[in-house]
């Protein structure tokens, strides 16, 4: 392998690790906000609501860990005053707070691929 390669299995196994306590996290979360809320509400709302809270909270850090990648695609918002610095503002706070489950999942994917293929 090349250093190149060598150096993207690193970082795909970082974040893949990374995803995994980030799930577990996630998973904790959302039984304890199921747990706390499962007396008041019914039981469909209680089920999606402790999910969305665990995956929210738990994909915080791997959404974070991706905004580098995704500042450069939206930086030229920037360059249009007051709509473009809100929709950056808007990107910038949201990608981590709420895609950051998608980075989670797909970098949680990305990582069981590569042992599958390193054995």
């Amino acid at each position: 392998m090349n250093n190149y390669n060598e150096s993207e299995n690193k970082e795909i196994r970082l974040r893949g690790w990374v995803s995994i306590v980030c799930m577990v996290i996630s998973a904790i979360i959302a039984l304890m906000f199921f747990i706390k809320a499962v007396g008041n509400d019914s039981l469909p709302e209680v089920i999606v609501s402790s999910l969305i809270v665990g995956f929210v909270v738990g994909g915080i850090f791997p959404g974070i860990t991706h905004i580098s990648a995704i500042f450069n695609k939206i930086s030229r918002l920037l360059a249009f005053p007051f709509v473009g610095w809100a929709m950056w503002l808007w990107l910038i706070i949201g990608i981590p707070f709420l895609g950051g489950w998608l980075f989670m999942l797909v970098d949680l994917i990305k990582f069981l691929m590569l042992r599958k293929e390193e054995k």
